[in-house]
C-alpha cells in the first residue's frame, strides 16, 4: 500500500478518562480484531506483517491478566509464518524473473523484488523459534537478496551495453546494406533486372526508362529495341486511360527512333497515331493560338470547315528568297519555294503528316502599292509564303517577331520581294531577292477531317 493510513482504523475520539476501564479494554480489543481482519486480506507479506503486529500491540495493552496470551501467541505465529513464506515466495519470483530475463527491464524488475526483501529484512528478521525448522531452513537459503539485487543490476547494465552494441552493429549493417543497394541500383545489371520486373507487371513506363538507361550506358541493341517496344506500349496504355498528353510524348519518341535499328519509318504505327493526336490538337486550336504540328509551333490563322490555316510561329532562319539575282524571279520560280516543298518538307514532316497538308492552289496578286511587277504564275503547293493581302487579312492573328520575314508578293521593282518588319508592318517596296538577312515563315492548310 502506498498510503496504509487510508485503511487504518479511525479510533473513537472519546478520551480514556471519559470511559470506564472495561470500556477501554473492550475498545482496544475491537481495535486489535479489526487489525487482524485487515491482515488476513493483505496480499503483500510486508502488509500482513504490519497489521498482525498492530493487532498484537493492541492486545498487549489489555493483557495484564494474561487472558489474551494464547491469542497473542497465535498472532505472532501467523505473523512470522507469513513473513517467512512471503519472503520465500517473493525471492522465488525474483529468481524466476532473473533466470528468464530477456531484456534489461526484466533484470531491473527482478532487482526491485530482491531489494524489497533486502530493505525489509534488517528491521523485520525471521525468528527461528516462531517457524518450523524446514521453513526456517528454506528461508535461510534466500538470505542473499542484497547480493542478488546487485547481480541483477550488473546483468541489466551488461545487457544494455550488449543491446547498444547490437543496435550499433545492426545500424551499421543496415547502412551498408542501403549503400550496397544504392550502388547496385546504379549498376547496369540492376537497371536491367528492374526493367524486366516492370515489364513483367505491365508497368511499361518504368520498363522503358530502365531499358533506355541500359542502352545509354552499354549501347546494347537489344536494350534499345526493348525500350522502343515498352515505350510504344506505354503510349497505348496512356491513350486508353485518356492521358493524351503523355501518350503524345511517348508516340513522338518512338516515331523517330535512332538510325540503324530498322525503324526508319517509326516504330510500328507510332507515326500514324502521333499524327492523329497532332490533328486533334490542331482541331481544338482557336484563332491566334499556338498549336503543335510536326514537332514545331504553328499559329492558327484561319479556320474554314474541315481545314485550318497554320502559320509558322518562329522563323526558320534567314535565307534568300532566291539564291541567284534574277529580275524575273517570282514565287513560282523561286529557290525558297523549291526548298520548302521538297527538302524542308521531307526532312521535317512524316509521310502521315504530309498527307494531312492540303495541296493548295496558290495565287499571287500584284503588289497593291506597287502594281506592274509580274507576280508569277499560280502554283500548287503544300507550303507557301504569305502575300501582302493575307498579312492584312490575318494581321490580328500574327505576332511581332525578332526578324523580318519574306512574303511571296513582288516588291516595287523586278528582282525584289515584299517582306514583313518585326512589328508586323508590311514593307511593300521590298528587298533584293538574294538578301540573306530576312527569314522565312511558311504557312499551310491542314485537313482536320
Amino acid at each position: 500500500m502506498k498510503n496504509d493510513e487510508k485503511i487504518d482504523i479511525i479510533l473513537d475520539q472519546t478520551s480514556e478518562e471519559e470511559l470506564t476501564a472495561e470500556e477501554v479494554k473492550q475498545r482496544n480489543y475491537e481495535t486489535a480484531m479489526r487489525y487482524m481482519g485487515i491482515a488476513e486480506h493483505m496480499k503483500q507479506y510486508e502488509e500482513q506483517d504490519k497489521y498482525y503486529n498492530r493487532a498484537i500491540v493492541w492486545l498487549k495493552k489489555i493483557n495484564d491478566k494474561e487472558e489474551y496470551s494464547d491469542l497473542i501467541h497465535e498472532l505472532n505465529t501467523k505473523k512470522f509464518y507469513y513473513r517467512t513464506v512471503g519472503k520465500i515466495n517473493l525471492y522465488e519470483e525474483a529468481c524466476h524473473i532473473r533466470d528468464t530475463a530477456k531484456s534489461p527491464q526484466d533484470y531491473y524488475s527482478a532487482q526491485t523484488l530482491f531489494l524489497r526483501i533486502a530493505n525489509y529484512e534488517p528491521k523485520h528478521p525471521i525468528r527461528k523459534s516462531w517457524v518450523s525448522p524446514e521453513l526456517y531452513a528454506k528461508a535461510m537459503e534466500c538470505a542473499d537478496s542484497k547480493e542478488q539485487a546487485e547481480y541483477c543490476e550488473k546483468m541489466a547494465l551488461d545487457q544494455e551495453a550488449a543491446d547498444r552494441r547490437h543496435s550499433l552493429i545492426a545500424s551499421i549493417a543496415l547502412i551498408i546494406a542501403i549503400m550496397a543497394l544504392v550502388l547496385f541500383s546504379r549498376t547496369t545489371m540492376a537497371r536491367r533486372v528492374l526493367a524486366i520486373g516492370y515489364e513483367f507487371i505491365g508497368s511499361y513506363t518504368g520498363a522503358y526508362q530502365k531499358y533506355d538507361a541500359v542502352y545509354r550506358r552499354t549501347g546494347e541493341k537489344e536494350a534499345y529495341l526493348r525500350y522502343l517496344d515498352n515505350r510504344y506500349k506505354a503510349a497505348e496504355k496512356e491513350l486508353q486511360r485518356g492521358d493524351t498528353e503523355t501518350a503524345y510524348s511517348d508516340y513522338k519518341a518512338v516515331a523517330s527512333p535512332e538510325a540503324g535499328f530498322g525503324y526508319d519509318s517509326g516504330y510500328e504505327d507510332s507515326r500514324a497515331k502521333f499524327t492523329a493526336l497532332e490533328i486533334e490538337n490542331v482541331k481544338n486550336g482557336v484563332l491566334g493560338e499556338v498549336v503543335h504540328f510536326a514537332r514545331m509551333d504553328w499559329r492558327v490563322l484561319d479556320i474554314q470547315g474541315d481545314r485550318i490555316l497554320l502559320g509558322k510561329d518562329h522563323a526558320l532562319g534567314s535565307t534568300p528568297f532566291n539564291t541567284t539575282a534574277d529580275e524575273n524571279v517570282t514565287w513560282s520560280t523561286s529557290s525558297v519555294r523549291e526548298w520548302l516543298n521538297n527538302a524542308f518538307l521531307h526532312e521535317n514532316f512524316y509521310e502521315e503528316e504530309c498527307t494531312r497538308i492540303v495541296d493548295t492552289t496558290v495565287k499571287t496578286p500584284e503588289n497593291p502599292d506597287y502594281p506592274g511587277v509580274d507576280p508569277g504564275e499560280d502554283t500548287i503547293d503544300k507550303l507557301f509564303l504569305m502575300s501582302v493581302d493575307e498579312v492584312h487579312t490575318y494581321y490580328d492573328q500574327l505576332h511581332p517577331t525578332e526578324t523580318c520575314w519574306w512574303l511571296r508578293t513582288p516588291g516595287a521593282f523586278k528582282g525584289s520581294m515584299a517582306f514583313v518588319y518585326r512589328n508586323k508592318e508590311v514593307m511593300g517596296y521590298g528587298y533584293d531577292v538574294t538578301n540573306t538577312e530576312i527569314s522565312v515563315k511558311p504557312a499551310m492548310w491542314v485537313s482536320i477531317k
